[in-house]
């Protein structure tokens, strides 16, 4: 029998910063700083990208001094213009070069995030699903990710012997013994939903095939592999077709027609909707996540008509008073029930879960929980 989650956990772009991730506005500067670009952008599309659109000479980063592009604005208009079926200027060549950036900031993106965290051994994270699994609410919960990184299925794994965690999607390698991967008991499941995609899934478009590859960030790898002579070791092993990473950008032109990820947004919407509590946890609710938007109010307004309280998470040490109530602004704008708004930072929540999960009680429709969450976290 299928395990139902009573707790939704959200987990947005602050919760990997948490644990040193760069900030969407901080990406691409920190991808070059690292040197990133050099394992990606052989071809120097990169170099001619950001000095043509973003006039950044990414070649003499000490002199910089603008502000970078975040993903999202370097992406979007180069979807837009591949929406539209329309180019730039120099940008129109017959080896699809638009194409080919957006691929290229793709893998930057992945490479950036394989580096800041390839030492990150244990952390808020790993804190989170011991306190859950210590605390006997392990299984009472499920783990929305809206992030392409690990840190959630590695904390997960590492603590796993009593559940299986569960993708809600079937891998290519089931039962594989070289880099295999087991078939979840859905009686003992813990699930990960990840809505955007994941750094450890390799697509075939052929065989309509994913493989997950346990522990190991292989998009960055692929995007490198593919511009080398080892092109054997990025083929699909039924098919020989090339693995695609099954990445949605943060734009508001997002391709959501892959089957796993329709497979993923759905039963994130079914499960959302019996939740008693829902937590988002390093999350502002961007105006460029409508997809987001669109999947909640369906969920909450198809849903349980006692559902309980949306609860925020999303402070830290360096946040202002106009941003905190911003994000309450467009949360409570969003939702018209019950919206906790809290102190506490996800570092903070996951050296104590149990606190918030048991605590909010409430749900009366004008329970701001005053009492419990508005006062500094002890």
């Amino acid at each position: 029998m299928e395990n139902k989650p009573k707790y939704i956990i959200f987990l947005g772009a602050g919760a990997s910063c948490s644990e040193g991730a760069p900030a969407q506005n901080q990406l691409f500067k920190r991808a070059f700083e690292l040197g990133c670009h050099y394992k990606i952008d052989k071809s120097g599309h990169l170099k001619k990208y950001f000095r043509d659109f973003w006039a950044i000479n990414i070649d003499d980063m000490e002199s910089i001094q603008k502000e970078f592009p975040t993903f999202e604005e370097a992406l979007g208009i180069l979807e837009l213009a591949r929406t539209r079926q329309e180019s730039f200027a120099g940008y129109y060549s017959s080896t699809n070069r638009i194409d080919e950036i957006i691929n290229d900031l793709t893998y930057l993106m992945a490479e950036v995030l394989k580096e800041t965290l390839k030492t990150k051994q244990c952390g808020n994270h790993y804190d989170l699903v011991q306190g859950l699994k210590r605390e006997n609410l392990l299984q009472d919960c499920c783990f929305i990710s809206l992030n392409y990184d690990i840190l959630i299925d590695n904390a997960m794994i590492a603590v796993q012997g009593d559940y299986d965690l569960d993708y809600g999607i079937d891998f290519l390698n089931y039962d594989l013994k070289d880099g295999g991967w087991y078939k979840p008991d859905q009686s003992r499941s813990v699930k990960l939903l990840k809505l955007h995609g994941s750094l450890n899934w390799l697509y075939c478009s052929v065989c309509k095939k994913i493989r997950i590859t346990p522990k190991k960030k292989s998009v960055p790898e692929i995007a490198y592999i593919e511009k080398s002579a080892h092109r054997k070791n990025n083929l699909c092993e039924i098919c020989e077709s090339k693995y695609v990473p099954i990445l949605v950008p943060p734009t508001y032109f997002k391709n959501m027609s892959n089957y796993y990820l329709t497979t993923i947004w759905h039963l994130s919407e079914n499960i959302i909707k019996t939740a008693k509590k829902v937590f988002f946890c390093g999350y502002s609710m961007p105006d460029s996540d409508i997809h987001i938007k669109y999947l909640l109010k369906r969920a909450l307004n198809n849903g349980d008509a006692n559902c309980g309280d949306i609860i925020i998470i999303n402070n830290h040490k360096s946040k202002q008073k106009a941003q905190k109530e911003e994000e309450e602004r467009r949360y409570k704008r969003l939702f018209d029930w019950s919206v906790c708004f809290t102190n506490y930072s996800f570092e903070e929540f996951a050296k104590n879960p149990k606190k918030l999960i048991l605590e909010t009680k409430s749900k009366n429709p004008i329970f701001r929980a005053a009492e419990i969450l508005k006062r500094e976290p002890q």
